[in-house]
């Protein structure tokens, strides 16, 4: 039965008003990854409402599996713990986990990604 391993943190980055931005996690190992949370580094209310997310794992070729259907609100990945919807998405070794942030705010984010890594 799977449980928590270790937390991986992407770095912050910022997202400038009006622009996008990708960033990427090449997996060091076989992970299942059960939560991901954004953190807002201003410590300002997380108005991620304006910020949309697409998540995808591999590159071409072959082709991507996108985890997400549409644009997702950042909001949906902050909170507490209790909060963050469970993914448990398989992530293989060698394998690029990719976020596509779109900020349509009038400010710039600057955010960091946590990642719940479990084996």
């Amino acid at each position: 039965m799977p449980k928590f391993w270790q937390f991986k943190t992407i770095d912050s980055f910022t997202v400038s008003a009006g622009s996008t931005t990708e960033k990427t996690w090449t997996s060091d190992d076989d992970y299942i990854i059960h939560t991901i949370r954004l953190v807002e580094t201003s410590g300002a209310s997380l108005a991620l409402l304006k910020t949309t997310i697409t998540l995808s794992i591999g590159e071409e070729p072959p082709r991507p599996k996108v985890l997400t259907k549409d644009l997702v609100p950042g909001s949906v990945f902050t909170g507490y713990e209790n909060q963050l919807p469970v993914l448990d998405i398989p992530l293989n070794k060698s394998e690029v986990i990719k976020f596509s942030f779109e900020n349509a705010d009038t400010s710039d984010k600057t955010i960091y990604v946590v990642m719940e890594l479990w084996k």
